[in-house]
């Protein structure tokens, strides 16, 4: 009797267990885009900020060996006080690693600040050499309510 039992959990467990690997179970529902965008060829989520609603970065290094940040940002009004914009270029040696680029500001760092509800900011470095270089950006908007939106973003771009 006892053989059988234990033949007869084993089977039900295992059915079970077959059985519940055969439907995924999604963090998210995908009928509703509005919150994901295209990232590549992938759809992701987008991340809810209180302060800010919109957010881009752009980083170039081109012809004579400069190069060119930039950050533009749309708030939201009703709660937004301040943003600040912090940038560090990078570039990559040896292959794998990344060095900090002497940019001629307190610890190699650009900021910036602007109380501007719609704001861009700009900013040219001069680099030496050819290679990879990488702009790190931090980006923290605050608000009214003592909340900040803190948006990261690192993007790299070939310099040859």
């Amino acid at each position: 009797m006892k053989t059988k039992m234990l033949i007869f959990f084993v089977v039900f467990f295992l059915i079970t267990g077959m059985g519940a690997n055969v439907f995924p179970v999604y963090a998210s529902d995908l009928s509703s885009l509005s919150d994901m965008h295209l990232i590549g060829s992938e759809l992701e989520a987008s991340p809810f900020y209180v302060n800010c609603s919109k957010c881009s970065t752009t980083f170039t290094v081109a012809d004579p060996g400069q190069a060119h940040v930039g950050v533009t940002y749309n708030a939201k009004a009703d709660v937004f006080t301040q943003a600040k914009v912090t940038v560090q270029i990078q570039k990559k040696f040896l292959g794998l690693f990344w060095k900090t680029v002497d940019i001629n500001e307190t610890n190699n760092e650009w900021v910036a600040y602007s109380s501007s509800v719609n704001g861009y900011f700009y900013k040219t470095f001069d680099v030496e050499g050819t290679g990879t270089y990488r702009a790190k950006f931090t980006i923290i908007m605050y608000g009214t309510n003592g909340t900040s939106d803190i948006i990261e973003d690192t993007i790299e771009c070939k310099y040859s």
